[in-house]
């Protein structure tokens, strides 16, 4: 991620340097599993075929906002080391 990218999440996320974004983003993940986690608890109940389908949809954008927070981290993890 280009160095601008990196600034506009260190800005967004309320920090000042690498390491202070670097754990900001591992408790968004932490967060987001836990949501994640208990969103499917709640799936788990529902009993019609489109409610289901319509939570699954919903459960995949928490899969891909997972996703995203790993490589923003990566991404400042590698920034951090200079890469």
């Amino acid at each position: 991620m280009p160095r601008r990218d990196l600034d506009a999440w260190a800005v967004a996320l309320g920090v000042s340097d690498d390491d202070a974004a670097i754990g900001r983003l591992a408790q968004m993940e932490w967060l987001t599993r836990e949501l994640q986690e208990q969103y499917a608890r709640i799936c788990d109940r529902l009993r019609g075929v489109d409610e289901r389908g319509l939570a699954a949809r919903a459960a995949d954008r928490f899969d891909v906002a997972h996703e995203q927070l790993f490589w923003a981290k990566r991404d400042f993890l590698l920034h951090e080391r200079g890469f």
